[in-house]
Parts: C-alpha cells; sequence; structure tokens
C-alpha cells in the first residue's frame, strides 16, 4: 500500500470529524448508483482511498458502473466519505493529472456542507504548494 505523503497526512489529520451524514446513509438508507438504479447503501462499493473508508455510488454487481468508475477520477468529500463526482483522465493548466481509477479529495463538498461555494482538492492543494 502506498504510504500517504506527509502534507497529505497533515492536512487530512486538521480536517473536521465525518459529518453525520456518512452514519445516516448506513442506516438503511438508498442512494442512486453509476447506472441509475436506486439501492440500499449496504449494495453499494466501499473502499479504502489510502487515506479514508468511502462509500461509493457503484452497486457491487454491477458491471457498466463498475467500468465507468474504472476509467475516471474519483473526486469523494473527506467529511462525509462519498464519491461527490468523476473526471475523465486529464491534466489541467498547472500540470495537475487526474489518473483514471485514483481518487483524490475535497475538504467538504455542497451535500454535507449546504450553500458551500467552492471546496478545494487537497492533493492539487499540495501538488501546488510542492511546485511554488
Amino acid at each position: 500500500m502506498k504510504q500517504i505523503p506527509d502534507d497529505l497526512a497533515k492536512i487530512l489529520k486538521e480536517l473536521q470529524p465525518p459529518s453525520a451524514l456518512k452514519d445516516s446513509l448506513l442506516d438503511g438508507k438508498n442512494m442512486k448508483c453509476v447506472c441509475d438504479n436506486v439501492v440500499a447503501v449496504h449494495k453499494l462499493e466501499v473502499f479504502h482511498s489510502g487515506v479514508c473508508t468511502i462509500i461509493s455510488n457503484v452497486c457491487k454487481d454491477c458491471k457498466s458502473a463498475k467500468k465507468h468508475d474504472r476509467e475516471t477520477a474519483r473526486i469523494v468529500c473527506a467529511q462525509c466519505r462519498q464519491v461527490v463526482m468523476r473526471l475523465a483522465p486529464n491534466k489541467d493548466k498547472s500540470g495537475f493529472c487526474y489518473l483514471a481509477n485514483h481518487t483524490y479529495h475535497l475538504e467538504q463538498c455542497g451535500v454535507c456542507t449546504p450553500g458551500l461555494k467552492e471546496s478545494l482538492l487537497v492533493e492539487k492543494q499540495i501538488y501546488d504548494k510542492q511546485r511554488k
């Protein structure tokens, strides 16, 4: 298993504890899979991002959703620990690469922090800091 860079570990330790949203999701709630089926949370994939355990919006038995998930970069919220979006693999203007089947962490998201206007990507912050 890859070791977490010191900068990433420090930033993640400084985050507030996860919101109660994660616990409520596990109490028999349903979520929409990438394939558009609404399923019980216990039927969704759960994985470790290298930093924390994540509830993915991919059915455990859904081949098309798994294929989509593995071909894109996962953006997860470090607060509520859910996949909030996926991006096609790409390189941004600064040279930061979003790789397929890799996970990147937002500090928080609009699901756990209603009204949120923007949130920073932890790995991108570290990348930018190392480049300067």
